[in-house]
Formats: structure tokens, sequence, C-alpha cells
């Protein structure tokens, strides 16, 4: 529509900064430090950059998107990007760069110590890999209450299941989506149990929960089988990928900091 600013290049000043993992912050430090005239290296150790931004359903934020977002960042100065480039110690390549930004996101899944917690699938593993779970005409219960919950339940009904339910131990007001995006997910009818925690999974049969309180303490006598539910998906915390070391000239930001 012609409607992006055009942003003047900023005079360089001799300094390169290389920045590891070519999602949202690894995209937000590299524009923002090209206007001050640096000029940047990203290091993506996938072969396409836009980091867990891919993984997130087109209904929820088309690739279009995604892809004009990215080549509008590298008009800001002089970033180029390397893909297929994974950086396994971040502080190695301060021998050829002024700092290191590293932005790796979030992998290793919190375990939850449940029964048969081998029997669902990791949040990230199934929006990485989703043609291979067949959820076609099935109930699907989707453990989290984040953003990696709201995009499996909507990946699943996209790929035809039946139902899918969001359980979080979270009130619904506290999820962690804007309140678009919630309004979004409850159109598309997914309902969401809050203030539920999951104690086991029944194999192919359903799942026990049981209810919190304020305090999000068992309410004793609320535990209940829920036989419906044929497919389970734990989207609940993630872990940084790198662990921050503290170490001088590299400076962690987005989700593996925070």
């Amino acid at each position: 529509l012609g409607v992006m600013p055009q942003f003047k290049t900023a005079k360089p000043n001799g300094k390169k900064v290389a920045v590891v993992g070519a999602g949202p912050a690894g995209f937000a430090a590299a524009g923002t430090l090209a206007q001050l005239g640096y000029k940047i290296d990203i290091f993506e150790k996938a072969k396409k950059a836009g980091g867990a931004c891919n993984l997130i359903p087109d209904a929820r934020f088309p690739k279009e998107v995604l892809r004009t977002e990215i080549e509008f960042v590298k008009t800001l100065g002089d970033i180029s990007i390397k893909t297929g480039a994974a950086v396994k110690e971040p502080a190695s390549l301060l021998k050829k760069y002024d700092a290191v930004i590293v932005t790796t996101g979030v992998e290793k899944q919190l375990k939850l110590g449940i029964e048969n917690e081998n029997l669902g699938v990791e949040g990230l593993e199934y929006l990485r890999n989703f043609r291979k779970y067949k959820v076609k005409g099935k109930n699907v219960a989707v453990i989290g209450g984040g953003a990696v919950a709201a995009d499996c339940a909507m990946k699943a009904l996209e790929l035809g299941a039946a139902k899918a339910e969001i359980f979080t131990r979270k009130n619904i007001g506290d999820i962690q989506l804007p309140e678009h995006e919630l309004r979004d997910i409850l159109k598309k009818g997914i309902n969401i149990n809050a203030k539920s925690r999951i104690t086991a999974i029944l194999g192919g049969k359903g799942i026990k929960i049981v209810r919190l309180d304020d305090k999000a303490k068992d309410i004793p006598g609320t535990g209940q089988s829920r036989t419906d539910i044929a497919f389970v998906v734990l989207a609940i915390k993630n872990l940084p990928v790198f662990e921050d070391r503290k170490q001088k000239g590299v400076f962690l930001a987005g989700d593996c900091r925070n």
C-alpha cells in the first residue's frame, strides 16, 4: 500500500555486532543497531529466518506478513542473515565482532512429573512436526496457558480435530495473550478450562484433572476424569536455549532472557 516509512541509512560507525538467532528479538536488535550505524550479521541455525514465528499457524500469523516484516528490517541498515549457521559458543564470535547479542529463545520443556506424561506431545514438537500426529476427528486437550498453547489448539482445529480445549492453571484473564487473540480463539470454539491442573494422561482414553484454588493449591474432592479426550499436547513452560553466563560483550534479549 506504500504506507511503510522510508528510513535513511545511518552513517557506518565502524563497529560490527553478531546476533545469534533470527527471531523477533534478533531482528529487533538488528534493526535498532543498524540505525545507529553498526554492521550486523545475524546467525540462524535453521534454514529459514523467523524463529518461532514460523511455527505460528497462519490463522494467527500469516507467513506473508513474516516475510515482509523481515524484508523491511533488512532495509534499515547494513544487515546480513546467515541461515544454517549454528553457533555453539556465542562468546567465540567476539574475536571478529565488537559485541554479540544472543536471541536464541527457548526450547527444552519443563516436566510435570505426572502419570503417563510420555503419552503427551510437547507443544513445540507438535507445531514443528504436526504432520506426524493424526488428530482429525479427535478431541484434543492442550495443557498450558500461553501463546504456544493457543497455537497448538488452533493448529489442531486446522488439521480437522473435532474439538480443541485448553486446560490452564491460570484464570482466563491471566492467559498471556493480547485481548484480541484471546477473543479469536474463543470465537473459534476453543474452550478454556481455567484453574485446572492435569494429574495424569490415560493413554488414548482421556486425562485426569483437578481444580485449583486462588493459591494454586488442589481443591480436595474436585478431581475428575475426562474420558472424551483422545490426544494430549503439553504446551507448558520452556527453558532458555542459552544460559546467561554474564560474559563481557555478550548480551541476551527476548525469550532466552525473559
